[in-house]
């Protein structure tokens, strides 16, 4: 199932505002996870610290993905 995840933060300087990614069965957020590491590992660190959101709401690693959800990496951040 193709899908497009935005990014945001630190990973959209790495990996860019929106990737087409690719996402293999069963579609849920663990495997969305566990594709972008293995697509882009040297980012490692920083997709495993991130939260998955589907339509704009956190979302746990067992969550269904559908063809049409808005799918985002959000990684960790602080303010001062």
């Amino acid at each position: 199932m193709q899908i497009k995840v935005l990014c945001f933060a630190q990973l959209k300087e790495a990996l860019g505002e929106q990737l087409e990614f690719t996402l293999e069965a069963p579609h849920t957020a663990e495997t969305l996870r566990a594709g972008l590491i293995t697509g882009w590992p040297q980012h490692q660190a920083m997709i495993q610290s991130s939260r998955i959101a589907v339509n704009c709401e956190y979302v746990a690693e067992g969550q269904s993905i559908q063809p049409n959800d808005e799918v985002a990496l959000i990684p960790p951040v602080s303010g001062g």
